[in-house]
Formats: structure tokens, sequence, C-alpha cells
């Protein structure tokens, strides 16, 4: 006939639940065990009281095991309740009460005080560090006074004999609990070691796995952005220029463009939805709708290019019978060096001239407000030009809109269209290479003093005519 284990393990698990964590269950776990064990002791001196014991000695060794008992089933009663920490107090105060009173009132030295060593192991699994040392010292200072105590009485001697079998049981029992809680906080230990080093090993699998993922996809995004960096003019066709040119991630929705037919050149700068892999895929598609609009039609209107790359977009995007609404801002300039006139068009985009007879003031000529491609409307605003004729020494500027909508400074905001003007003014005197070194250091340093990462590409060309 084998032996069902099921009643003990299920008063051992008792209060256990999922949400607690290892350690808690394993601390659960012991205070039920112990509990267990005072519930066996009470029953093993009742029977010792039945076989062996006077009568005079039976209401105080009764006493003693009702006491045991229910102070164990208390204990696993406040678990079960899931009042752990009533339930732990009330093992060690009674516990300690019971083991430092009975030597004084039995006045034997029965071997009892050496359960309150066993309570000095279990503070150290139940309790933090300081007040274990707290309970260490209060146990250790009341085994003291009792042995010193009893040591002194003269009943000690006399009784000593008599009581000699129950100090071999306490001092057995006592070492046979240590053993215990110390092999369950060791197996335990392990168990739970073992869990972690497996879920270490999983996790440094999914590592594996992961960096051999990101290595390929960075592999590819680098390489793609050898292409996109390919498909930029290689410079601006013009001798007085700079592009400050900086994705947020490796590739890049902002694009520029430039085309030279003589005395004429063609600026564009755009800015496709988003940024990244699909701006970079939109970016490199405008680009190449650019060079065919320009080849093929022989445009002379910046207004013009736009409505046909407006029409390619929508096209190649198949925009009138799908959800596709990606698009771009643009601003397109046609910049005549022979007749120093400037014909200029936008979706959205400004373009914002400081001239040589006025450089203390922004001149800001702003586009359609539409976009290329994107959400068709049922009216739309069609693009037109504006001629500017500049005099020599006169600065344009074309941006995305990623420079102005930068968030940083002391108060943590955009830093704004009014403000990118007056950077505009206070480095309009000084040649392109400066400019663009202390527009970018100043972008910077607005970034940083907000604690604020990058948040979109950046392309912001100027030019010197």
């Amino acid at each position: 006939m084998r032996f069902n284990f099921d009643p003990f393990f299920k008063i051992l698990n008792a209060g256990v639940v999922e949400d607690l964590r290892f350690a808690e269950k394993r601390n659960l776990r012991i205070l039920n065990g112990i509990a267990m064990i005072l519930i066996g002791i009470a029953m093993i001196f009742t029977l010792l009281l039945i076989l062996n014991i006077s009568s005079n000695d039976f209401f105080i060794t009764i006493s003693i095991n009702l006491f045991l008992f229910f102070l164990a089933f208390f204990v696993i009663w406040f678990n079960k309740k899931q009042q752990y920490h009533i339930a732990m107090k009330l093992l060690f105060l009674g516990s300690i009460f019971f083991l430092s009173g009975l030597p004084f009132y039995t006045q034997t030295y029965s071997g009892v005080n050496l359960y309150l060593f066993v309570l000095i192991a279990a503070s150290v699994l139940f309790f933090d560090t300081s007040l274990a040392r707290v309970v260490f010292i209060s146990i250790a200072g009341i085994a003291l006074i009792t042995s010193t105590y009893l040591t002194a009485s003269p009943q000690w001697s006399e009784l000593f004999e008599f009581y000699e079998v129950h100090f071999f049981i306490n001092s057995t029992i006592a070492v046979v609990m240590m053993y215990f809680m110390l092999y369950s906080f060791k197996n335990e230990s392990q168990k739970y070691q073992e869990q972690v080093e497996q879920s270490n090993n999983m996790i440094g699998e999914q590592n594996k796995r992961l960096n051999a993922k990101n290595t390929y996809i960075k592999s590819s995004i680098d390489y793609a952005q050898r292409i996109q960096s390919a498909i930029l003019p290689e410079k601006i066709p013009l001798e007085k220029a700079f592009v400050l040119y900086q994705p947020k991630d490796i590739v890049s929705g902002d694009f520029y463009w430039a085309h030279q037919e003589g005395h004429k050149t063609w600026i564009a700068v755009g800015d496709c939805t988003g940024h990244g892999v699909p701006g970079a895929m939109l970016s490199m598609l405008s680009i190449s709708l650019l060079d065919r609009l320009k080849k093929e039609l022989q445009l002379s209107s910046p207004a013009e290019i736009l409505s046909h790359l407006d029409n390619e977009v929508r096209i190649t995007l198949r925009q009138e019978k799908g959800n596709n609404n990606d698009g771009l801002d643009i601003s397109l300039c046609l910049i005549d060096t022979q007749k120093k006139q400037i014909t200029f068009s936008a979706a959205r985009n400004p373009l914002y001239i400081i001239a040589a007879k006025n450089p203390e003031k922004v001149i800001e000529i702003k586009g359609a407000k539409r976009s290329i491609g994107g959400k068709v409307a049922k009216k739309l605003v069609p693009f037109v030009d504006a001629l500017y004729d500049y005099e020599p020494n006169t600065c344009c500027y074309m941006s995305s809109d990623g420079y102005r909508d930068q968030f940083g400074g002391s108060k943590n905001k955009k830093l704004g269209s009014k403000k990118l003007k007056e950077l505009l003014l206070e480095f309009y005197p000084q040649n392109a290479e400066i400019q663009h070194k202390a527009l970018k250091t100043y972008l910077e340093t607005w970034r940083k003093e907000g604690n604020e990462s990058q948040i979109d590409d950046i392309c912001l060309l100027g030019m010197r005519l």
C-alpha cells in the first residue's frame, strides 16, 4: 500500500500563489514546514506523556503541547489567508516566548533553548539583514541568561539525569530542524540558480539571434545609404554654397537635387513623408522623377515641374485607387546667373533671401499650401512661380522642417522659423563653410541643452549668389 503525501504537500504550500516571487514562495514553504514540525513535536511529546511521564507533570506537558500545536496551526492558517507577515511574526515571537520561558518554569535544562538557535538561522531566511541582527542578539542574550540561571540553580544537577532523555531528544530535533531549513534553503537556491542559468542561456540565445538579424538589417540599411548617397548630387553647381544634411537615421527622407544648364541652375530641397527606410525610398523616387521630368519635358518653370511631379507621384504610388497618402514637401529654384533672377515655386517649404542691399532683413517667399502627392483633395491649390531679381552677394536658403522643428533649449521647445531667421541673419556675413559649421554647432547645442535627440531628418541648403 502506497502512502499518500498529498495532504502534507497541500499544507506545505498553504498560501503559495502564482503572484508571489520565487523567494517569497520559498520562505512560505519553509515557514509552513517549521509549523508542521512543531505539530509533530507536540504529537511526539503527547505520546511520551502517555507512556512515560507521571501525573504530576501531566498538565504542564499537555499545556506545552497545546501551545505548540495552536501556534503552528495559526501560522499555517494566517499563511492560508495570505497574511504572511502576521504568520511570520507570530511564529518567531511565540517561539521565543515559549523557548525562553519554559526552562524558568520547569527549572530544568532539557535542551529546549537549543531551538532558539534554530530561530536564529530562520531569521536569516525570513528577515532583512538589520532585523536579523536584532533577532540574533536578542535570542543569543535570552539563551545566555537561561543557561546561566539554570547552571547556578541547585536543582539543575539533581534533575539533569531525569531530563537527559529530553535533552537528547530536543538536541536531536534541533539539529534535524537546522539541517532541514539549511537543506531546504540550499535546495531551493539551487533550483533558483538553475532557473536563472536556464533563463540566461535562453536570453543569450535570443540575443545571438537578435544580433544576427540586427547585423543583417544594419548591413542592408548601410548599403541603401551608399545607394542614396550616390543618387544625391556630388556637389552643388554653385561656387559659394553649402548643404547641412543630417539624417535622423542612417538613410534619410530629406534630399537635395541640382541640375545645371549653362547659366541656369536648378536647386531643390525635398522633405518626404516619414524618415528612415520608407522616407529614403520616397526620396529616391522623387529624385528619379525630377531627373526624368527635366530631361524629357524640357520645362523652364518650377511651378510646371512641381505640377508634373505631383501627377507622377500619384500615378506611381497609385494614390487614386489605393490608401497610400505618402508625399513630400519641396522647394524648387531656377537661378539664372545671366539675368540675375530667381524663379521659385514650392509645396509648403519657403525660400529665405537676405539681399545684399538690405542685409538686416530676411525676405520669405512662401510656397503653395499643399504637398506633392498625398491625400487626394477635391480642389488643389495650383503651383505658381515667384520671381526675384537679386544683386551680387545675395544669400538664399532652402530647408526642410527638420531644423526649425527640433526641440531643445532651456525651455525644451521647438527652435521655430523666427529663430532660424535670426541665425541666418547672424551668420550671413560669413562664407559658406563657416555658415555650415555655425548652423550645425548651434543646433547641436540647442538639442543637448534640452536633453533631446534628433526628431527628424535635416536638410538646409544655403548659397551666396
